[in-house]
């Protein structure tokens, strides 16, 4: 699998935590990641014509057969329970 993208001008963020950036950007970055998030789950994939790619499941739509990131949400969510 592979992906083709636009070179986007910005800043790259090595640490998930921004240790380096101030409080209030750190704020406006997290916020803003998580509306693209929640955009990106209200895509309708069939809709779109991505069907045939990935699979849908009862939770959500899974790109490829390695969901490797599932351990860490649930980690995520038990934290913030």
């Amino acid at each position: 699998m592979f992906y083709i993208m636009e070179y986007v001008q910005g800043r790259i963020f090595w640490e998930p935590a921004l240790p380096d950036v101030d409080p209030s950007d750190r704020t406006a970055i997290y916020d803003q990641m998580n509306r693209v998030l929640v955009a990106l789950h209200s895509v309708n994939v069939e809709t779109i014509g991505l069907t045939g790619f990935g699979r849908i499941t009862n939770a959500s739509w899974v790109a490829g057969s390695n969901n490797t990131g599932l351990p860490r949400r649930k980690r995520s969510k038990q934290w913030n329970s």
